[in-house]
Protein backbone atom coordinates (compact mmCIF):
# COMPACT_ATOMS: atom_id res chain seq x y z
CA UNK A 1 0.00 0.00 0.00
CA UNK A 2 1.48 3.13 -0.70
CA UNK A 3 0.20 7.13 -0.54
CA UNK A 4 2.74 10.04 -2.53
CA UNK A 5 1.94 12.97 -3.91
CA UNK A 6 5.82 13.38 -5.81
CA UNK A 7 6.64 16.45 -3.33
CA UNK A 8 10.27 16.16 -1.81
CA UNK A 9 11.62 18.44 0.96
CA UNK A 10 15.39 19.54 1.30
CA UNK A 11 16.63 17.49 4.31
CA UNK A 12 19.68 15.28 5.27
CA UNK A 13 19.65 12.89 7.91
CA UNK A 14 21.15 14.19 11.23
CA UNK A 15 24.63 12.48 10.97
CA UNK A 16 27.90 14.25 11.07
CA UNK A 17 30.04 13.21 8.46
CA UNK A 18 33.86 14.83 8.17
CA UNK A 19 36.80 14.47 6.26
CA UNK A 20 39.84 12.64 7.63
CA UNK A 21 41.60 16.09 8.54
CA UNK A 22 38.70 17.26 10.20
CA UNK A 23 39.10 17.53 14.36
CA UNK A 24 36.87 18.41 16.76
CA UNK A 25 35.38 21.31 17.05
CA UNK A 26 34.89 22.01 20.55
CA UNK A 27 38.58 20.96 20.80
CA UNK A 28 39.86 24.12 19.58
CA UNK A 29 37.49 26.53 21.97
CA UNK A 30 38.52 27.17 25.58
CA UNK A 31 36.04 26.29 28.28
CA UNK A 32 33.50 29.05 29.94
CA UNK A 33 33.24 29.10 33.55
CA UNK A 34 29.93 28.10 34.36
CA UNK A 35 27.63 30.87 34.63
CA UNK A 36 26.04 31.78 37.65
CA UNK A 37 22.53 30.29 39.19
CA UNK A 38 19.40 31.85 38.37
CA UNK A 39 17.38 34.26 40.40
CA UNK A 40 13.74 32.68 40.63
CA UNK A 41 11.29 35.58 39.59
CA UNK A 42 8.36 34.10 41.10
CA UNK A 43 5.95 31.11 39.74
CA UNK A 44 5.58 30.01 36.32
CA UNK A 45 2.48 31.36 34.31
CA UNK A 46 -0.01 28.97 34.12
CA UNK A 47 -1.11 28.18 30.48
CA UNK A 48 -4.47 30.47 29.90
CA UNK A 49 -5.90 27.42 28.08
CA UNK A 50 -5.33 24.21 29.96
CA UNK A 51 -4.25 25.71 33.52
CA UNK A 52 -1.03 23.71 33.42
CA UNK A 53 2.34 25.61 34.59
CA UNK A 54 5.00 25.45 32.35
CA UNK A 55 7.34 22.84 33.18
CA UNK A 56 10.34 24.39 36.02
CA UNK A 57 13.41 22.98 33.90
CA UNK A 58 14.94 19.80 32.33
CA UNK A 59 17.56 19.43 34.44
CA UNK A 60 16.81 16.57 36.45
CA UNK A 61 15.11 14.64 32.98
CA UNK A 62 18.71 15.35 31.66
CA UNK A 63 21.10 14.42 34.00
CA UNK A 64 18.48 10.89 34.46
CA UNK A 65 19.16 10.49 30.57
CA UNK A 66 22.45 11.61 29.21
CA UNK A 67 24.13 7.75 31.38
CA UNK A 68 22.54 5.99 28.74
CA UNK A 69 23.24 8.53 25.54
CA UNK A 70 26.10 6.78 23.61
CA UNK A 71 28.49 8.46 20.49
CA UNK A 72 28.16 5.80 17.88
CA UNK A 73 31.05 6.40 15.32
CA UNK A 74 31.23 4.52 12.14
CA UNK A 75 34.86 3.83 11.24
CA UNK A 76 34.44 1.73 7.72
CA UNK A 77 33.85 4.07 4.73
CA UNK A 78 30.27 2.12 4.26
CA UNK A 79 30.29 0.80 0.87
CA UNK A 80 27.40 2.04 -1.04
CA UNK A 81 28.56 5.49 0.16
CA UNK A 82 30.74 7.49 -2.68
CA UNK A 83 33.36 8.41 -0.74
CA UNK A 84 34.51 11.98 0.47
CA UNK A 85 36.22 14.12 -2.27
CA UNK A 86 38.59 16.45 -0.05
CA UNK A 87 38.10 19.99 -1.33
CA UNK A 88 41.83 20.65 -0.03
CA UNK A 89 43.23 18.28 -2.43
CA UNK A 90 44.55 19.72 -5.98
CA UNK A 91 43.44 16.07 -7.42
CA UNK A 92 40.34 15.47 -5.59
CA UNK A 93 41.59 13.15 -3.41
CA UNK A 94 38.81 10.51 -2.39
CA UNK A 95 39.52 9.79 1.37
CA UNK A 96 37.47 7.86 4.05
CA UNK A 97 34.87 9.64 6.08
CA UNK A 98 34.28 9.40 9.54
CA UNK A 99 30.37 9.15 10.62
CA UNK A 100 28.88 10.37 13.48
CA UNK A 101 25.40 9.95 15.09
CA UNK A 102 24.30 9.69 18.68
CA UNK A 103 21.76 6.16 20.07
CA UNK A 104 20.60 5.67 23.61
CA UNK A 105 20.63 2.28 25.65
CA UNK A 106 16.82 0.92 26.10
CA UNK A 107 17.92 -2.36 28.04
CA UNK A 108 20.22 -2.68 30.62
CA UNK A 109 21.71 -6.03 28.90
CA UNK A 110 23.35 -4.35 25.88
CA UNK A 111 20.71 -3.17 23.42
CA UNK A 112 20.97 0.32 21.56
CA UNK A 113 19.05 2.58 19.54
CA UNK A 114 20.17 4.24 16.38
CA UNK A 115 19.26 5.65 13.41
CA UNK A 116 19.40 3.27 10.53
CA UNK A 117 21.35 5.49 7.75
CA UNK A 118 24.23 6.22 10.41
CA UNK A 119 25.19 2.72 9.76
CA UNK A 120 25.44 2.99 6.00
CA UNK A 121 25.29 -0.78 5.58
CA UNK A 122 27.64 -1.40 7.64
CA UNK A 123 26.97 -4.00 10.49
CA UNK A 124 29.32 -2.39 13.22
CA UNK A 125 29.72 0.46 15.01
CA UNK A 126 31.95 1.70 17.58
CA UNK A 127 29.78 3.18 20.57
CA UNK A 128 31.27 5.37 23.18
CA UNK A 129 29.60 5.32 26.38
CA UNK A 130 28.89 8.56 28.61
CA UNK A 131 32.03 7.24 30.91
CA UNK A 132 34.08 7.64 27.69
CA UNK A 133 34.56 3.44 27.52
CA UNK A 134 34.16 2.36 24.19
CA UNK A 135 32.81 -1.01 23.12
CA UNK A 136 31.83 -2.56 18.86
CA UNK A 137 28.33 -3.11 18.43
CA UNK A 138 27.25 -5.49 16.20
CA UNK A 139 23.39 -4.68 14.16
CA UNK A 140 20.81 -6.73 15.43
CA UNK A 141 18.14 -5.70 13.13
CA UNK A 142 16.99 -2.33 11.21
CA UNK A 143 14.33 -1.33 9.56
CA UNK A 144 14.98 1.14 6.17
CA UNK A 145 10.56 2.84 6.85
CA UNK A 146 11.15 4.20 9.47
CA UNK A 147 14.96 4.44 9.52
CA UNK A 148 15.63 2.83 12.80
CA UNK A 149 18.68 0.40 13.87
CA UNK A 150 19.08 -1.88 17.28
CA UNK A 151 22.71 -2.74 17.78
CA UNK A 152 24.02 -4.66 20.55
CA UNK A 153 26.74 -4.98 22.57
CA UNK A 154 28.53 -7.01 25.34
CA UNK A 155 27.47 -5.22 28.62
CA UNK A 156 25.28 -5.40 31.11
CA UNK A 157 24.23 -3.10 34.15
CA UNK A 158 23.56 -0.41 31.51
CA UNK A 159 21.44 2.49 32.68
CA UNK A 160 19.00 2.87 29.90
CA UNK A 161 16.02 4.98 28.77
CA UNK A 162 11.91 4.43 28.55
CA UNK A 163 9.67 4.80 25.55
CA UNK A 164 7.01 7.60 26.30
CA UNK A 165 3.47 7.68 24.72
CA UNK A 166 4.18 10.24 21.48
CA UNK A 167 0.20 10.14 21.18
CA UNK A 168 -0.32 12.12 24.20
CA UNK A 169 2.18 15.26 23.13
CA UNK A 170 0.56 18.46 22.03
CA UNK A 171 2.10 20.75 19.89
CA UNK A 172 3.43 23.62 22.08
CA UNK A 173 4.41 20.70 24.39
CA UNK A 174 8.21 21.11 25.62
CA UNK A 175 10.78 18.65 24.31
CA UNK A 176 14.02 18.40 24.52
CA UNK A 177 17.13 16.57 22.54
CA UNK A 178 20.14 15.20 23.63
CA UNK A 179 23.03 13.92 21.55
CA UNK A 180 26.19 14.52 20.20
CA UNK A 181 25.57 17.47 17.06
CA UNK A 182 28.83 18.68 15.21
CA UNK A 183 30.93 16.88 17.46
CA UNK A 184 29.69 18.75 20.69
CA UNK A 185 29.37 15.90 22.84
CA UNK A 186 27.01 15.33 25.43
CA UNK A 187 24.26 18.67 24.03
CA UNK A 188 20.92 19.07 25.40
CA UNK A 189 18.39 21.51 23.37
CA UNK A 190 15.16 22.35 24.17
CA UNK A 191 12.06 23.64 22.49
CA UNK A 192 8.64 22.69 21.67
CA UNK A 193 6.58 20.24 19.13
CA UNK A 194 6.02 22.15 16.66
CA UNK A 195 3.96 19.78 14.42
CA UNK A 196 3.45 16.25 13.73
CA UNK A 197 2.12 13.58 11.30
CA UNK A 198 5.04 15.20 8.69
CA UNK A 199 5.53 13.16 5.34
CA UNK A 200 9.29 13.52 4.55
CA UNK A 201 10.91 10.51 2.74
CA UNK A 202 8.10 7.89 2.89
CA UNK A 203 4.56 9.45 1.86
CA UNK A 204 2.79 6.22 2.48
CA UNK A 205 4.04 5.33 6.48
CA UNK A 206 6.42 8.51 7.57
CA UNK A 207 4.53 10.52 10.33
CA UNK A 208 7.66 12.38 11.49
CA UNK A 209 7.44 14.89 14.79
CA UNK A 210 8.30 18.54 13.76
CA UNK A 211 10.51 20.19 16.89
CA UNK A 212 12.36 23.61 17.00
CA UNK A 213 14.63 22.34 19.42
CA UNK A 214 18.19 22.93 18.03
CA UNK A 215 18.85 19.93 15.75
CA UNK A 216 21.99 19.18 13.88
CA UNK A 217 24.40 16.78 12.14
CA UNK A 218 25.69 14.14 14.83
CA UNK A 219 21.74 14.09 16.69
CA UNK A 220 20.79 11.28 14.97
CA UNK A 221 19.53 8.13 16.49
CA UNK A 222 19.55 10.16 19.69
CA UNK A 223 16.23 10.52 21.93
CA UNK A 224 14.10 13.23 21.97
CA UNK A 225 12.50 13.76 25.70
CA UNK A 226 9.45 15.20 27.46
CA UNK A 227 9.84 16.93 30.51
CA UNK A 228 10.10 13.56 32.50
CA UNK A 229 12.41 12.36 30.73
CA UNK A 230 11.05 9.74 28.83
CA UNK A 231 11.23 9.05 24.57
CA UNK A 232 8.69 10.70 22.87
CA UNK A 233 10.73 10.19 19.60
CA UNK A 234 14.31 9.27 18.20
CA UNK A 235 16.28 12.27 16.44
CA UNK A 236 16.15 11.95 12.10
CA UNK A 237 16.62 14.62 10.15
CA UNK A 238 17.03 18.34 10.17
CA UNK A 239 15.65 20.68 7.16
CA UNK A 240 18.71 21.88 4.85
CA UNK A 241 16.48 24.80 4.12
CA UNK A 242 15.26 26.62 7.27
CA UNK A 243 16.18 26.63 10.85
CA UNK A 244 14.09 25.30 13.93
CA UNK A 245 12.89 22.46 11.39
CA UNK A 246 14.02 19.22 12.94
CA UNK A 247 12.50 15.60 13.02
CA UNK A 248 11.91 12.76 14.59
CA UNK A 249 10.79 9.58 14.16
CA UNK A 250 7.40 9.37 17.56
CA UNK A 251 8.03 6.74 19.83
CA UNK A 252 4.66 4.95 19.22
CA UNK A 253 5.76 3.78 16.24
CA UNK A 254 9.70 3.29 17.16
CA UNK A 255 8.35 1.30 19.76
CA UNK A 256 6.59 -1.14 17.92
CA UNK A 257 9.41 -1.37 15.56
CA UNK A 258 11.80 -1.92 17.97
CA UNK A 259 10.31 -4.86 19.84
CA UNK A 260 10.06 -6.27 16.81
CA UNK A 261 13.63 -6.21 15.96
CA UNK A 262 14.70 -7.15 19.33
CA UNK A 263 12.87 -10.32 18.63
CA UNK A 264 13.36 -11.13 15.33
CA UNK A 265 15.79 -8.84 13.90
CA UNK A 266 12.96 -7.92 11.23
CA UNK A 267 10.10 -5.83 10.67
CA UNK A 268 7.40 -7.56 9.11
CA UNK A 269 4.17 -5.49 7.70
CA UNK A 270 0.80 -6.09 6.18
CA UNK A 271 0.57 -5.14 2.86
CA UNK A 272 -3.00 -4.80 0.95
CA UNK A 273 -1.28 -3.37 -2.18
CA UNK A 274 -3.45 -0.29 -3.30
CA UNK A 275 -2.60 3.07 -4.12
CA UNK A 276 -4.51 5.61 -1.82
CA UNK A 277 -5.29 9.25 -1.46
CA UNK A 278 -7.60 10.83 0.92
CA UNK A 279 -11.24 11.87 -0.16
CA UNK A 280 -11.84 15.76 -0.51
CA UNK A 281 -15.22 17.39 -0.58
CA UNK A 282 -14.70 17.62 -4.47
CA UNK A 283 -13.89 14.35 -4.72
CA UNK A 284 -16.52 13.26 -2.13
CA UNK A 285 -18.93 15.14 -4.74
CA UNK A 286 -17.77 13.37 -8.08
CA UNK A 287 -18.35 9.93 -6.16
CA UNK A 288 -21.71 10.86 -4.57
CA UNK A 289 -20.19 10.09 -1.14
CA UNK A 290 -22.59 11.00 1.17
CA UNK A 291 -19.39 12.27 4.12
CA UNK A 292 -15.38 13.72 2.93
CA UNK A 293 -14.03 10.77 4.45
CA UNK A 294 -11.65 7.36 3.96
CA UNK A 295 -9.61 6.90 0.69
CA UNK A 296 -10.13 6.18 -2.66
CA UNK A 297 -7.85 3.10 -4.87
CA UNK A 298 -5.91 5.22 -7.18
CA UNK A 299 -4.40 2.53 -8.52
CA UNK A 300 -4.29 -1.60 -7.90
CA UNK A 301 -0.65 -3.66 -7.61
CA UNK A 302 -0.99 -6.65 -10.65
CA UNK A 303 -1.08 -9.96 -8.08
CA UNK A 304 -1.86 -8.37 -4.76
CA UNK A 305 -4.31 -9.21 -2.07
CA UNK A 306 -6.33 -5.60 -3.15
CA UNK A 307 -6.37 -7.35 -6.81
CA UNK A 308 -7.50 -10.77 -5.41
CA UNK A 309 -10.28 -8.90 -2.99
CA UNK A 310 -11.50 -7.24 -6.58
CA UNK A 311 -10.93 -3.51 -5.05
CA UNK A 312 -10.14 -1.61 -8.41
CA UNK A 313 -9.73 2.65 -9.26
CA UNK A 314 -12.45 4.72 -7.67
CA UNK A 315 -13.97 2.28 -4.77
CA UNK A 316 -13.54 4.04 -1.99
CA UNK A 317 -12.37 2.72 1.38
CA UNK A 318 -15.11 4.09 4.52
CA UNK A 319 -14.28 1.34 7.07
CA UNK A 320 -11.68 -1.48 8.00
CA UNK A 321 -13.13 -4.40 10.33
CA UNK A 322 -16.22 -2.99 11.10
CA UNK A 323 -14.45 0.38 12.25
CA UNK A 324 -14.72 4.51 10.03
CA UNK A 325 -11.25 4.43 8.37
CA UNK A 326 -11.11 8.37 7.76
CA UNK A 327 -8.50 9.03 5.78
CA UNK A 328 -5.24 7.19 3.42
CA UNK A 329 -2.87 7.40 6.76
CA UNK A 330 -5.10 5.64 8.78
CA UNK A 331 -5.75 3.02 7.04
CA UNK A 332 -2.01 2.34 6.00
CA UNK A 333 -0.89 2.22 9.53
CA UNK A 334 -4.30 -0.10 10.47
CA UNK A 335 -3.11 -2.26 7.47
CA UNK A 336 0.49 -2.25 8.49
CA UNK A 337 -0.07 -3.24 12.07
CA UNK A 338 -1.64 -5.96 11.08
CA UNK A 339 0.55 -9.66 11.33
CA UNK A 340 0.83 -10.91 6.67
CA UNK A 341 -1.95 -13.52 6.67
CA UNK A 342 -4.52 -11.70 8.49
CA UNK A 343 -7.96 -11.53 6.83
CA UNK A 344 -9.34 -7.66 7.07
CA UNK A 345 -13.20 -7.15 6.36
CA UNK A 346 -13.01 -3.74 4.11
CA UNK A 347 -16.23 -1.73 3.75
CA UNK A 348 -15.94 -0.03 0.29
CA UNK A 349 -18.32 2.96 -1.57
CA UNK A 350 -18.55 1.81 -5.07
CA UNK A 351 -20.52 3.61 -7.81
CA UNK A 352 -23.03 5.38 -5.31
CA UNK A 353 -23.51 2.12 -2.97
CA UNK A 354 -22.14 -0.10 -0.27
CA UNK A 355 -19.84 -2.65 -0.56
CA UNK A 356 -18.45 -5.42 1.35
CA UNK A 357 -14.60 -6.52 0.76
CA UNK A 358 -12.58 -9.21 1.81
CA UNK A 359 -9.19 -9.55 1.37
CA UNK A 360 -5.61 -11.43 3.11
CA UNK A 361 -3.10 -9.59 3.47
CA UNK A 362 0.83 -10.26 2.30
CA UNK A 363 3.65 -9.11 3.71
CA UNK A 364 4.68 -5.31 2.69
CA UNK A 365 7.99 -6.03 0.07
CA UNK A 366 10.98 -4.58 1.46
CA UNK A 367 13.09 -1.55 0.27
CA UNK A 368 15.17 -2.42 -2.26
CA UNK A 369 18.37 -1.90 -1.21
CA UNK A 370 21.54 -1.80 -3.93
CA UNK A 371 23.96 -4.81 -3.03
CA UNK A 372 27.12 -4.04 -1.22
CA UNK A 373 30.30 -4.54 -3.30
CA UNK A 374 32.94 -7.32 -2.17
CA UNK A 375 35.82 -4.79 0.24
CA UNK A 376 38.83 -6.03 -0.24
CA UNK A 377 40.36 -6.50 2.91
CA UNK A 378 42.41 -3.35 4.82
CA UNK A 379 45.94 -3.18 5.58
CA UNK A 380 46.16 -3.39 9.50
CA UNK A 381 44.82 -0.62 11.41
CA UNK A 382 43.85 0.84 8.06
CA UNK A 383 47.14 2.76 7.67
CA UNK A 384 49.19 1.64 4.48
CA UNK A 385 53.28 2.30 5.72
CA UNK A 386 56.43 1.64 4.52
CA UNK A 387 59.83 1.79 6.63
CA UNK A 388 61.44 5.65 7.16
CA UNK A 389 62.60 7.18 10.50
CA UNK A 390 60.96 10.24 12.77
CA UNK A 391 62.89 12.32 14.54
CA UNK A 392 65.68 10.36 14.64
CA UNK A 393 64.21 7.32 15.29
CA UNK A 394 63.64 4.29 12.99
CA UNK A 395 59.44 3.47 12.61
CA UNK A 396 56.80 3.19 9.66
CA UNK A 397 55.69 5.75 7.75
CA UNK A 398 52.02 6.24 6.90
CA UNK A 399 51.71 6.22 3.15
CA UNK A 400 47.63 6.12 2.81
CA UNK A 401 44.76 6.14 5.64
CA UNK A 402 42.47 4.00 4.65
CA UNK A 403 40.03 4.25 7.72
CA UNK A 404 39.95 7.59 9.71
CA UNK A 405 39.99 8.11 13.15
CA UNK A 406 37.69 9.54 15.61
CA UNK A 407 39.08 12.76 17.89
CA UNK A 408 41.54 15.95 16.69
CA UNK A 409 44.58 14.04 17.04
CA UNK A 410 43.72 11.53 13.66
CA UNK A 411 46.44 10.21 11.92
CA UNK A 412 48.12 11.24 8.26
CA UNK A 413 49.47 10.61 5.59
CA UNK A 414 53.52 11.28 6.15
CA UNK A 415 53.14 10.80 10.34
CA UNK A 416 55.86 8.20 11.64
CA UNK A 417 54.88 5.48 14.06
CA UNK A 418 57.06 4.96 16.07
CA UNK A 419 55.96 2.93 18.77
CA UNK A 420 52.64 0.60 18.77
CA UNK A 421 50.95 0.01 22.16
CA UNK A 422 54.38 0.61 23.66
CA UNK A 423 56.52 -1.98 20.67
CA UNK A 424 58.71 -0.01 18.73
CA UNK A 425 58.10 -0.88 15.44
CA UNK A 426 61.78 0.17 13.22
CA UNK A 427 60.33 -1.56 9.98
CA UNK A 428 57.24 -2.32 7.98
CA UNK A 429 57.48 -5.86 9.38
CA UNK A 430 57.35 -4.95 12.75
CA UNK A 431 54.60 -3.10 12.53
CA UNK A 432 52.66 -6.19 10.73
CA UNK A 433 53.64 -8.43 13.82
CA UNK A 434 52.61 -5.94 16.29
CA UNK A 435 49.51 -5.06 14.65
CA UNK A 436 48.75 -8.54 14.12
CA UNK A 437 48.58 -9.26 18.22
CA UNK A 438 45.70 -7.17 18.65
CA UNK A 439 42.58 -8.48 19.28
CA UNK A 440 39.28 -7.45 17.44
CA UNK A 441 38.49 -4.22 19.29
CA UNK A 442 40.87 -3.51 21.18
CA UNK A 443 42.77 -0.15 22.01
CA UNK A 444 45.71 0.46 19.21
CA UNK A 445 47.94 3.38 21.09
CA UNK A 446 50.43 5.28 18.01
CA UNK A 447 53.30 7.06 19.22
CA UNK A 448 53.50 9.21 16.83
CA UNK A 449 56.11 11.73 15.16
CA UNK A 450 55.03 14.80 12.71
CA UNK A 451 57.42 15.85 10.93
CA UNK A 452 55.47 18.84 9.56
CA UNK A 453 55.00 19.91 12.85
CA UNK A 454 58.03 19.41 14.40
CA UNK A 455 55.99 17.51 17.73
CA UNK A 456 55.20 13.65 18.64
CA UNK A 457 51.71 12.73 19.89
CA UNK A 458 49.37 9.80 20.93
CA UNK A 459 47.04 8.48 18.57
CA UNK A 460 44.39 5.99 19.68
CA UNK A 461 42.95 3.66 17.21
CA UNK A 462 41.11 0.21 17.17
CA UNK A 463 41.68 -2.85 15.73
CA UNK A 464 38.11 -3.25 13.77
CA UNK A 465 36.94 -6.65 13.11
CA UNK A 466 37.59 -7.34 9.38
CA UNK A 467 34.84 -8.98 7.20
CA UNK A 468 33.66 -12.20 8.26
CA UNK A 469 34.93 -11.82 11.89
CA UNK A 470 32.17 -12.18 14.46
Amino acid sequence: MSVSDGRGIGLVGAALVAGLAGGAVGGLLARSPAPAPAVASGPAAADPLSGAAPPAGFAEAAARALPAVVLVRLLEPPPERPLLLDPLSGEGEARPRLAEGSGFVIDPGGLIVTSRHLLGGSERALVRFADRSEAIARLAGDDAITDLALLRVERSGLPALRFGDSTRLRVGDWVGALGHPLRFEDSFTVGVLSSRGRKLFDRSFDSYLQTDAAINPGNSGGPLLDASGAVVGVVAAVSGRGQGLGFAVPSDAAAAVIEQLRRAGRVTRGYLGAQLRDVDPDLASLLSLPAARGAAVVDVAPGGPAEAAGLRAWDVITGLDGGPAASADAIVAAIAARAPGAAVELHLWRDGRAVPARATLAERPAPRVRPRPTLTPPAPLGLEVESGTGGGRPGVVVRRVLRPAPGPEAIEAGDVVLELNRRNVPDVEAWRQAAERLAPGEAAFLYVHRPREGRRLLVKLRAWPEAGER
